[in-house]
């Protein structure tokens, strides 16, 4: 027997409208989504806090911030101790939005997998199966924008904090645009990948690799999300995300954070790739929304 609520359109607007209703402004302005019709609701709102939480000015307002920070302590010591407590606070907020997407995550998977195995019975149709895929892909789409939001925010005060602190000690500040030699190695391709000829998403791409192929990894970029190596025609770029080294010690050599800001910075990093892994659902749903009861892969 179907579910009373068997119209593909009626379930996608249902859907939608559970996402929309019942909001509320948080303190910056950003609308937080309470309503329990959203089944993954609850996974979703400690994203909308942390978005909020990293969107509150810096002292100084960021370009002023260092100088804020110098008002604040005597010491050269004290001021980098100083950089490194605002670090940490914003690396617990980027931490549990890491947390919230892994559950959202599973969340949102277990609304397809519901989907799927109610048409495997035939307790719905294709066209009915079609429709709720298409609603699930849209609240990705609104989990993937906060998360995104979420991630930018904490970049641009992971910049702001290394780069203080460098220059409170001394110290030279990273280029985040030019590869480290500390990221040498065989990798193997975890998902097929382009290739670009800078470490940016925005970089032509000069090639591709497939998954399951091995590469030599020469370098990775100051910001840690791109891994160099050697192609036909000479350097090119891969999102790290993408590459699993070959062997533990490998997998160690990847650089330990030296402090609580650099900590925040790879926290950061880190997700950035989960967030990078939400999107590959986001694929695999549009995928059975065109085709509910053929292949996903």
């Amino acid at each position: 027997m179907r579910r009373s609520l068997s119209s593909s359109r009626g379930w996608a607007a249902l859907v939608g409208a559970s996402l929309l209703i019942s909001c509320q402004q948080g303190p910056t302005g950003q609308t937080v989504r309470t309503d329990p019709g959203d089944p993954c609701g609850y996974a979703r709102q400690p994203l909308a806090e942390t978005g909020a939480a990293l969107a509150r000015a810096l002292p100084g307002g960021g370009s002023g911030y260092l100088e804020a920070k110098r008002q604040e302590t005597r010491a050269t010591t004290d001021l980098a101790a100083a950089i490194d407590a605002d670090a940490q606070a914003d690396d617990a907020e980027i931490v549990k939005a890491g947390n919230a997407l892994a559950t959202l995550t599973r969340c949102r998977q277990d609304q397809i997998n519901t989907v799927g195995a109610a048409l495997q019975r035939r307790e719905i149709g294709q066209g009915d199966a079609r429709g709720r895929y298409q609603a699930i892909a849209g609240a990705l789409d609104q989990d993937a924008t906060m998360m995104a939001a979420v991630v930018d925010r904490a970049n641009a005060r992971a910049e702001t904090y290394l780069t203080a602190r460098a220059s409170a000690l001394g110290e030279p500040v990273a280029n985040r645009n030019n590869p480290a030699p500390q990221a040498g190695g065989t990798y193997i391709v975890k998902n097929a990948a382009n290739l670009r000829g800078q470490p940016a998403i925005t970089a032509p791409i000069v090639g591709r690799l497939s998954a399951g192929q091995t590469v030599a990894v020469t370098g990775r970029s100051a910001d840690g999300k791109w891994l160099a190596v050697q192609g036909l025609s000479g350097t090119a770029f891969v999102s790290a995300s993408l590459l699993a080294p070959t062997s533990r010690a490998e997998a160690r050599r990847r650089p330990q954070p030296r402090h609580l800001t650099e900590q925040f910075a790879a926290n950061t990093r880190d997700a950035a790739d989960r967030l990078e892994r939400f999107r590959g659902l986001k694929r695999e749903v549009d995928a059975r929304a065109v085709e509910p009861g053929g292949p996903t892969s």
